[in-house]
């Protein structure tokens, strides 16, 4: 794989192709609606086929394919959703969005997922259902939570925002519980610039998430063009932040239109700002549009490609961090296979992790940098409170990741040669931190 890209590789786009951006844009010419058509059916049937459920659907985004689980569940006001103590703000807005109350339980340092031993002292006569979330793409501990769902009588539901194409025992994450929510937001598994999946092979709950869905709203058509049209910009040139000159040289006057529209991000500046303040969105929920379900199905079609891709970059870091003071995640490799959405390890000096990340062109994120990600959300609408989760707590203080995604090359990772061994922490330091190091 040639390194296309000379400077920093960043998150959005990561798995798109130049030939989509075209599909895209061929789409958006043609006469008529881009929020229905058959790639909608198609998406559907595709995703049906690759999970191996019985009903896949998609959605305007992974948190109003949750709010419609939850709704479709049929539950009471007041229910309360067991969640780990460390996602991102739009998983307990959801929740509360439903009329539902999230109930934080604290999770492993050594793979970030919910810690089952904490799972059952956090279970009362009002809770309905407890939801993992499989971070990074690494499975969470299926076999102890289920168990618990069993004896409780509860359902598990799935996160897997992060985690399109992983497997524990070779299932696919989403399909072992009761339902699996996915995201294909611009910085996800695969891009649809927004947008979620949800999953499930019950024959009750299939039925009535079909039914809410054939009444659900698109986004209005302008929102939904500009959208598409910022999604082809990435495919076209890997980020937004790529100047005018090398726009027009390779793409012309179309790009520089386009290349002006990506300017403009106030598009979805109030959707964001409205997540943070525990605000929903209008529409809330919605359907993915047909424009980008086609974008969907294009790189459904390639998904495994970029998985093998992702592990070899994984196994790249898992061989060089631990040398230069990093602590990488620790699960069962045997029996998991994560999608690595990101690869995530822990540092004690964070600010000189990014410096030296930064000169070395890979370029460090901050997921998940609070227990409802990110810093500055609204954490009373989320009912979180300081000291509720102080293993995610710590963890977010000390937690970066790195992309390796498809235009990641593999002579980018090794650029980590360069470190000098235990650039930054001691491993001792970083070793036994669940066994009490504080």
């Amino acid at each position: 794989m040639s390194e296309a890209v000379r400077g920093e590789i960043g998150y959005a786009g990561g798995t798109v192709t130049v030939a989509d951006g075209w599909a895209v844009m061929r789409r958006l010419r043609r006469a008529g609606s881009i929020l229905t058509g058959p790639h909608i059916e198609r998406y559907h049937t595709a995703l049906a086929s690759y999970f191996g459920t019985r009903l896949a659907l998609s959605y305007g985004a992974a948190r109003m394919a949750l709010f419609c689980l939850l709704e479709a569940m049929e539950l009471r006001e007041d229910d309360d959703i067991v969640l780990p103590g460390y996602n991102c703000i739009v998983i307990p807005n959801a929740i509360r969005f439903a009329g539902l109350r999230p109930v934080y339980v604290d999770i492993r340092e050594s793979d970030f997922n919910i810690d089952p031993d904490r799972i059952e002292r956090a279970i009362t006569p009002r809770t309905r259902a407890v939801m993992v979330q499989h971070s990074f793409g690494i499975a969470a501990d299926m076999d102890a939570v289920g168990d618990i769902c069993r004896k409780h009588g509860l359902p598990l539901l799935e996160d897997c925002a992060h985690a399109i194409g992983a497997t524990l025992d070779g299932r696919k994450l989403g399909t072992i519980g009761y339902a699996g929510f996915f995201s294909t937001e611009a910085t996800k598994m695969f891009s649809t610039e927004k947008g979620g999946i949800l999953v499930t092979s019950d024959d009750t709950l299939a039925r009535r998430l079909r039914e809410r869905y054939e009444r659900l709203p698109f986004r209005p058509e302008p929102y939904e063009r500009r959208m598409a049209q910022r999604f082809a910009l990435r495919c076209w040139m890997g980020r937004p932040s790529l100047n005018v000159p090398i726009a027009l040289a390779k793409l012309g006057d179309v790009a520089l239109r386009l290349r002006r529209i990506a300017a403009i991000e106030g598009y979805d500046a109030d959707d964001y700002a409205g997540e943070l303040a525990g605000r929903r969105s209008d529409p809330y929920p919605c359907r993915l549009s047909d424009v980008m379900a086609l974008a969907g199905l294009r790189q459904l079609e390639r998904i495994d490609a970029d998985l093998a891709h992702r592990r070899r970059l994984a196994d790249e870091l898992e061989r060089l961090l631990p040398g230069k003071g990093a602590r990488v995640p620790r699960y069962d490799q045997r029996r998991c296979q994560p999608s690595w959405v990101r690869y995530p390890f822990l540092v004690e000096d964070v600010s000189g992790w990014v410096a030296r990340l930064t000169r070395l062109g890979l370029k460090p994120g901050y997921w998940l940098n609070h227990p409802c990600h990110p810093r500055g959300s609204n954490d009373e609408f989320a009912m979180y409170r300081a000291g509720m989760c102080p293993v995610a707590e710590r963890v977010s203080r000390r937690i970066l990741n790195v992309p390796v995604h498809s235009r990641v090359p593999l002579s980018r990772i090794r650029r980590l040669e360069r470190l000098p061994d235990a650039a930054t922490a001691s491993v001792g330091a970083m070793a036994g931190v669940e066994g009490g190091v504080a």
